[in-house]
């Protein structure tokens, strides 16, 4: 056993002041690590949110009409299809439900949501079936778009789940296209936290705020 000897409020024990520095230092250089990371994280954030009220309104003279494809294939949310009928557009939508269910009721299901649709909005919408299921989102997406593409110049595609939490997100995003070198627009995701799923995915929910800084910074 060792003994150091205490004279005031120091210590004759070299080893012991030096294990004490080197047991402070690198907690108070992570703290402030940590700090300046969430700084500059903020600070890109908000930049993005102010990057993004600069092109809130279309500068369009004409607004052209847009598309809103939205895809299911056995899992339709009707929550999230009734979600983009709230996006409001001062120019033409066209909503194109397509379907690559096999099952009878799951196509009833989809018969009924499209039918509620039309009924919660005044806009056009069509329901696709494509005769033949391969090629997976891509081959579905293309079918929707040789079968409606004539119809708008812009579209939003959208997944099974996809909600629109913002009601002018194409009045936001179409201004972007004014730029000829810009083809594509994407749009933000907002992670959920669903209670049912593992721990490794709740955590996973929570890096897509992390990703969207990166990504628009």
């Amino acid at each position: 056993m060792r003994v150091c000897e205490i004279k005031g409020a120091g210590s004759s024990c070299p080893a012991a002041r030096t294990e004490g520095k080197v047991h402070r230092a690198p907690s108070q250089a992570m703290v402030y690590f940590v700090l300046c990371c969430a700084t500059v994280f903020s600070v890109a954030y908000v930049w993005t949110l102010y990057r993004a009220t600069q092109h809130s309104r279309l500068s369009f003279l004409q607004p052209p009409p847009a598309g809103i494809i939205y895809l299911c294939c056995g899992d339709l949310d009707r929550a999230a299809l009734f979600s983009l009928a709230t996006l409001a557009y001062r120019g033409k939508i066209y909503f194109v439900v397509h379907d690559d269910s096999v099952c009878a009721a799951q196509r009833k299901e989809v018969d009924d949501a499209v039918e509620e649709l039309r009924r919660r909005t005044n806009q056009q919408v069509l329901l696709l079936r494509r005769p033949s299921k391969e090629g997976g989102k891509a081959s579905a997406t293309n079918y929707a778009l040789g079968q409606a593409g004539h119809l708008f110049e812009y579209f939003l595609l959208c997944d099974n789940d996809s909600t629109a939490l913002d009601t002018l997100a194409i009045e936001k995003a179409l201004p972007y296209f004014e730029n000829p070198k810009i083809a594509i627009v994407q749009c933000r995701n907002i992670g959920i936290v669903d209670g049912n799923t593992c721990h490794v995915n709740q955590l996973l929910s929570r890096s897509i705020e992390a990703f969207n800084v990166f990504l628009t910074a």
